[in-house]
């Protein structure tokens, strides 16, 4: 059974729409993460399903109970929905001990003494934050802080765990920990979880699926590696990963080889060997021959060949940046700069002549 189901949600400020015609199916133990740029309303959209926000039109349902329908003038308000939140400043109470902050929902909700014990008990030992109990939050690391701020979350038992970019306070390694921990959590429980992040690698860490959103609506609804290696449109294919832009003319499409050749200028034509996406029945379904397309290739189906060939583009060497696992070059072609990541073994001298062979690219009709 579907633990959350959004059919058709706006919402709307004034003359403003902040989330439009949204809809979307997370499944009961799914984790979705919500990506996107600052302001596309993924926040909006969360605080709008734990009843901060009400919707102003559409339909929200939390299991078979209906949790917010305008049109039907219900809305219930956070209190009534049982859906767990952590927000990005924790928002720990800084008075009270770590055990008192998770307590807190069950003396709301006015649980016995004995209850509360034990519920804050298992939570405690799920979160290892049995020795920190009685410490105050001032006392705590950040991931302390943000496990104090989950076990709030969790004791209530929610039928959902809505998270609005909880990691973003911590270091990068303790980050790359917490996520790994959280995601643990999830399979351990079988939690729903809605996440907010525009960090696209931790949105791919954690979800099973993603919903990447711009300016208030869905771009794509997709698995991570599916988003990653499909992109269903050019936005998609700029903001997850790092890839080039090339603009140009699609002169020819060669169904047989999966190659496309993109003209630069009336004196050069470029070979470009697509996905699979494009490749088959598919080429039918993306741009034609004579279209303005945008060509996108991630920097890493970028290779150096060893010398010129027919499926090869010249270009001159500008800069080189050592990143550690791989060294990233910046290459003046005829279809502009070109950035390749290589092995970080692998060295280029600047201003030196080489060939690139361009892979696993998309294209997608000029906006």
């Amino acid at each position: 059974m579907a633990k959350l189901v959004l059919e058709n949600v706006t919402k709307q400020y004034g003359a403003f729409t902040a989330v439009k015609d949204f809809s979307l199916v997370v499944s009961d133990g799914e984790f979705v993460s919500l990506l996107g740029p600052s302001g596309c309303g993924k926040t909006t959209l969360l605080r709008s399903i734990a009843g901060f926000f009400p919707i102003t039109q559409g339909r929200i349902l939390s299991g078979e109970k209906v949790i917010s329908d305008p049109a039907r003038n219900i809305y219930l308000g956070p209190d009534q929905r049982n859906l767990g939140m952590v927000f990005q400043s924790y928002a720990v109470w800084p008075h009270m001990s770590v055990f008192d902050n998770i307590a807190y929902p069950l003396k709301l909700r006015k649980l016995s003494r004995q209850d509360i014990n034990a519920k804050v008990g298992r939570v405690l030992s799920m979160l290892n934050l049995e020795t920190q109990a009685q410490k105050k939050p001032s006392e705590l690391s950040g991931g302390q802080q943000q496990r104090t701020a989950l076990g709030r979350a969790l004791v209530m038992e929610p039928d959902a765990l809505l998270l609005d970019e909880p990691l973003s306070n911590l270091d990068a390694k303790l980050r790359d920990r917490m996520r790994f921990e959280l995601k643990e959590i999830q399979r351990t429980l079988n939690l729903t979880i809605v996440y907010v992040t525009h960090d696209q690698d931790e949105s791919m860490a954690v979800s099973d699926r993603i919903v990447l959103m711009n300016q208030g609506q869905i771009q794509q609804v997709a698995s991570p590696r599916e988003m990653f290696d499909f992109p269903a449109r050019l936005f998609s294919a700029r903001f997850v990963g790092q890839s080039n832009v090339l603009d140009g003319v699609l002169s020819k499409i060669d169904a047989v080889s999966g190659t496309a050749y993109l003209t630069a200028d009336k004196d050069t034509t470029v070979p470009l060997q697509l996905s699979q996406r494009h490749e088959g029945d598919q080429i039918g379904k993306h741009p034609g021959e004579g279209q303005s397309v945008h060509a996108v290739i991630r920097y890493h189906n970028v290779k150096i060949a060893d010398r010129a060939d027919t499926d090869t583009i010249e270009g001159t060497v500008i800069v080189g940046t050592y990143l550690g696992i791989y060294t990233q070059y910046e290459v003046e072609t005829v279809l502009g700069r070109i950035i390749v990541q290589t092995d970080a073994d692998k060295r280029l001298q600047e201003r030196q002549q080489v060939f690139l062979k361009l892979r696993n690219v998309h294209v997608f009709p000029a906006e």
